[in-house]
């Protein structure tokens, strides 16, 4: 289904200079060079299906960053909170880790004795 028509504003010397970095990119996470690269394409006059094609996504989804980016300017390129779990805390995870080596380390060991 086709979204309604939308246009990139016209972005400040700033965005620009940031969009076209983050766009160019190797080592940034590749969510947020994704959307730079859906912004730079819009800001030099690309239509959302012909970016979307040349990016291998679908022109709904180069339509919705393009809002998000009209409303929130550069914010609109990092991650947004998502809903689920929360992130397991690296210390309690890597204990139980240990614990877990532990125990199939012990199962290995008594595995000869017990044929």
């Amino acid at each position: 289904m086709r979204g309604p028509p939308v246009c990139l504003r016209k972005l400040t010397s700033e965005e620009r200079s940031a969009v076209e970095a983050l766009a160019r990119s190797r080592t940034a996470p590749a969510r947020r060079v994704e959307r730079a690269r859906v912004v730079w394409r819009a800001s030099w006059g690309e239509t959302p299906p012909s970016i979307a094609a040349a990016l291998g996504l679908d022109a709904e989804t180069v339509r919705r960053r393009m809002r998000r980016f009209n409303a929130e300017g550069l914010a609109a390129l990092e991650d947004h909170h998502r809903s689920g779990r929360p992130a397991t805390e690296p210390s309690r995870l890597c204990r139980r880790l240990r614990t877990l080596r532990r125990w199939s380390h012990d199962e290995e060991d008594l595995e000869p004795l017990f044929p």
